[in-house]
């Protein structure tokens, strides 16, 4: 089921509050927004901006604006990058990487297979501290060096250097 609209919490907005809200998630500055609306200049606009229904319709018009306009654009836009030859390929390979993540498709977990279905509160201690190795094994296997180079070591470890 969607988010339901703003409009049908408890709290409902008024006429002019919900013109405030649109014009605001559309990206109205907020003076002008508030004029357009209908409220006297001398309205507190910080008090206004700050209920938490108010808040909470702006948040949500954002929201319905990215999933219904600007994602789909975007995804667009990007999925022809990913196709144009004019653009790097390393930049293509960043673009894919993106979305992939985005998408929810995460760097591959850890290759243990264990031939025991075993769950991890069924294990013994033994059996977890073998998992707890392989997973530091791998895990230290794919970490990057980003030490500077060329940095004085220091009792085993590489010291600040000063300017």
């Amino acid at each position: 089921m969607g988010s339901p609209d703003h409009r049908s919490l408890p709290n409902l907005l008024s006429d002019r509050e919900d013109r405030l809200v649109e014009l605001l998630a559309a990206g109205t500055e907020a003076d002008i927004a508030f004029a357009l609306s209908g409220y006297p200049a001398e309205t507190s606009a910080y008090h206004l901006l700050s209920t938490p229904r108010i808040s909470r319709a702006i948040e949500w018009r954002m929201k319905q604006a990215i999933k219904t306009v600007l994602a789909p654009r975007a995804l667009r836009y990007l999925s022809d990058a990913l196709d144009d030859e004019a653009i790097s390929p390393r930049i293509r390979a960043a673009i894919a990487r993106d979305l992939i993540e985005k998408a929810g498709i995460i760097a591959p977990r850890a290759a243990i297979q264990e031939q025991s279905q075993k769950t991890l509160a069924e294990m013994s201690p033994g059996e977890l501290a073998d998992i707890v190795s392989k997973l530091e094994t791998e895990l230290a296997s794919r970490a990057k060096d980003v030490s500077a180079p060329n940095a004085p070591a220091v009792d085993g470890h590489v010291a600040a250097i000063e300017h």
